[in-house]
């Protein structure tokens, strides 16, 4: 069954005007979802008439275990609709409910279409009226699963309907069942600009003997032990000048403060364990004026952190102390030099507290305050530090206990250095030259020799330059990597090995680029990542708390983007919210009109997967039988479970030389040792202890191919040993059977374990009967 929500009966599909295909002509495709409610499988494909265009960067949403989304239809191109649609996802938020939420989100919803569907059997579709005709969809189910289908600019209303028959007809797995869906609705038409005609889209009676249905595609499948993938990106209008991390509500996970021409704001971290990094809508701070710059720090001890902001018209600072919950007390200005435009905090003099510098473009200096400990700053010294002071940088060059200064010169090209003498007054030190202004700086220690080394990338210099500290305090340029149109750099060690590695930003090309460290001053070559938007700055937190370093981008002033951090210093290869290490990723991307029909090369791709997968695991296709389904708290003997192996063709496979383990949710069971059984199967005891309860236990395989945690997870409940046919909970029915067994003199009345049936068996049984765990 399904139900559809067409926007035209089919006959009048033909007669669409010139005006909304023109509308839909940013980004129209079609869109197929499905899910499975009994294994948590989820699957999703699309296909559109756009060329040199990443169409699974741009309209896809997919939560492993949890549901999918396609945003298409004039493109989503910041990604906050789609963060919006995620992050409902996260919530446990009903397709319709992510859909009423969009509508207030986003001011062009008409414009949009939507496919959703989740695991709980939920799923939702919408055309907006500034679609394009065809347009329309369908939900339904077919057995365990629930799928969504929707397009717009397409053939006609056969295009979603014959999609929808081969869900239903089309024999096997979500697999087979996906890549016949996507066939048939190639079949029929696909997308009427490349079918029919890129002006009238639905103007053909019948489709033309050949024809392409498409120029680009992608079909993705995630199940259980896929790494999710998924960048978020999350607005702040008029916040775009800075966005930096910190903790601004004491519950320990770093928030991200932003400043611009709205003043202040801040965006707290809502992240659900195990999920990617979520942030809330943004709470602003009015300052008066545009926040050039900040940084942010405790500077007033009371555990709070508090922020510094630049006012670069003004030629003034201000200090906000954080009330602890996102918000800020009322500024408290001081004035700089001249043009402020970049600042650095640290504890400058020694005494425990937070001091602040600011570097001043205009005025050639940077301004040097002492914080009393109260968070109120006291200008002590305005340093000459060059033409055109920028970025200033605080850093233990000399080992000696004291934050020294480098700061970036513009105008002058040069990075200059001063010698902190431990009382936040600063002695002039070595300079480094430019053939271009330098735009970037970052200070830390590359090749393990104690000595801070330096990191600068420069206007125009199509190089990250990485100069290691001698031991007589001066400089070497030990390596370069090439990033065009370079950004900031920083350094941190991403894949926690020890060594310092460096992230550049390249805005041209909107890219994110990872150079490992070696440890010696040098640099492995850059490998990069998409951001999916232009950057202006970056900084580096984990902000899901997975353990692993994720940046903060600042991509433009209406946008703060959350690029997640992935195992081995990395990031997600494909930008957007579908970007993780999935069962099935097939996207043919950047194709022309001359390239062949982009359905033909996923079925090409699959035939090849599907062919690869064959006498290997599949984690739906294989079982793990629990014998007896439930355990007796305190039973002596285990219950069995076993695994046995089939690939996605149903044909067993044999677990000899696999490594197979089985992970408990709970502490109700033990899990003991497997054995090898001389069918190719492995059998784990499973062993009750004295707590009832019930949870789960999770299979995973290895060494056969790629891992596989098996779906659906099994379920294992320790029940009372009154529970005497083990259906998880003592009732009446328990005490019938229990009686029968005992008139007989079954062992299985044996119910104290003595060896034999008498009048203590019935006596326990009772007990335990009236007082079940």
């Amino acid at each position: 069954m399904y139900r559809s929500r067409s926007t035209h009966a089919l006959a009048a599909w033909a007669v669409a005007s010139v005006v909304s295909v023109l509308a839909a002509s940013a980004g129209a495709t079609w869109s197929i979802i499905i899910c499975d409610t009994r294994t948590g499988e989820v699957a999703l494909g699309s296909a559109t008439c756009l060329t040199n265009f990443d169409l699974q960067a741009n309209t896809p949403v997919l939560v492993v275990g949890v549901g999918a989304a396609t945003a298409q239809s004039f493109v989503d191109s910041t990604g906050a609709n789609r963060t919006l649609v995620r992050d409902g996802l996260y919530a446990g938020s009903s397709p319709d409910e992510i859909l009423a939420a969009l509508s207030v989100f986003d001011t062009s919803h008409q414009n949009k279409q939507y496919g959703i569907a989740d695991v709980l059997g939920r799923a939702a579709t919408f055309s907006g009226t500034g679609a394009g005709a065809w347009k329309g969809g369908a939900t339904g189910s077919d057995g365990d699963l629930v799928f969504a289908v929707q397009g717009n600019v397409l053939w006609g209303p056969l295009v979603v309907e014959k999609a929808i028959e081969a869900i239903h007809n089309t024999p096997g797995d979500i697999p087979a069942k996906l890549m016949a869906s996507m066939e048939a609705a190639r079949a029929w038409g696909g997308d009427g600009r490349c079918s029919c005609s890129p002006a009238f889209p639905t103007g053909c009676t019948t489709l033309p003997d050949t024809f392409k249905s498409a120029h680009i595609a992608y079909m993705l499948i995630g199940r259980a032990g896929d790494r999710e993938g998924s960048n978020g990106n999350y607005r702040a209008t008029n916040f775009g000048n800075a966005a930096v991390p910190g903790d601004f509500n004491g519950d320990g996970r770093p928030d991200v403060a932003v400043c611009g021409n709205g003043g202040l704001g801040v965006l707290l971290n809502t992240t659900t364990p195990g999920r990617q990094a979520t942030l809330a809508p943004l709470i602003p701070t009015t300052l008066g004026f545009t926040g050039r710059d900040l940084e942010v720090a405790d500077f007033n001890a009371d555990g709070r952190l508090d922020a510094a902001v630049i006012n670069n018209a003004a030629g003034t600072v201000a200090i906000l102390l954080g009330n602890g919950d996102g918000t800020f007390a009322s500024p408290v200005v001081h004035p700089t030099g001249a043009g402020p435009q970049g600042l650095a905090v640290g504890d400058l003099d020694g005494n425990q507290t937070i001091d602040l510098v600011v570097a001043n473009f205009t005025g050639d200096t940077c301004s040097i305050f002492i914080n009393d400990g109260q968070g109120v700053m006291t200008l002590a010294a305005t340093l000459s530090t060059g033409d055109g002071s920028q970025y200033p940088v605080l850093a233990d060059l000399e080992g000696d206990g004291d934050l020294d200064l480098i700061v970036t010169n513009a105008a002058a090209r040069t990075v200059a250095m001063f010698r902190n003498n431990g009382d936040a007054t600063f002695v002039a030190g070595p300079v480094i030259s430019f053939a271009a202004p330098p735009v970037g700086i970052d200070a830390g220690d590359l090749n393990g020799d104690g000595r801070i080394d330096l990191a600068i990338t420069a206007n125009g210099d199509p190089l990250v330059k990485v100069f290691v500290q001698n031991p007589d305090g001066t400089f070497t340029l030990s390596t370069h990597s090439v990033v065009a149109a370079p950004g900031n750099p920083i350094l941190r060690d991403l894949d926690a090995d020890g060594k310092l590695d460096l992230l550049a930003l390249q805005r041209t090309a909107s890219r994110l680029y990872v150079f490992k460290g070696n440890g010696d001053g040098t640099l492995q070559p850059g490998v990069w990542y998409p951001i999916g938007f232009a950057p202006n700055a970056m900084r580096a937190a984990d902000m899901d708390g997975d353990g692993l370093l994720d940046a903060v981008v600042r991509v433009s002033s209406t946008i703060v983007c959350i690029m997640q951090g992935v195992a081995g210093g990395g990031f997600n290869p494909v930008s957007g919210l579908a970007g993780g290490d999935y069962f099935m990723t097939f996207n043919v991307a950047n194709k022309i009109n001359a390239d062949p029909d982009p359905v033909f090369i996923l079925q090409s791709m699959f035939d090849a997967w599907r062919a690869d997968l064959v006498g290997k695991p599949d984690a739906v296709r294989s079982t793990a039988t629990l014998d007896p389904p439930v355990l007796h708290a305190d039973e002596a003997s285990p219950a069995m479970l076993t695994i046995r192996a089939r690939d996605w063709k149903l044909d067993e496979v044999s677990l000899d030389g696999a490594s197979v383990s089985v992970a408990s949710s709970s502490g109700i069971v033990s899990v003991g040792s497997p054995t090898l059984q001389g069918d190719g199967t492995i059998a784990f005891p499973v062993t009750a202890g004295s707590d009832c309860g019930s949870g789960t236990l999770t299979v995973t395989i290895e060494g056969l191919g790629r891992r596989v945690v098996l779906m659906p997870v099994s379920t294992v409940i320790v029940s009372d040993p009154a529970d005497f046919d083990r259906s998880g909970f003592v009732d009446t029915d328990d005490f019938d059977a229990f009686v029968q067994a005992f008139v007989i003199g079954g062992d299985d009345a044996d119910f104290d374990g003595s060896g034999f049936v008498d009048t203590d068996d019935f006596t326990e049984f009772v007990l335990a009967f009236q007082d079940p765990c």
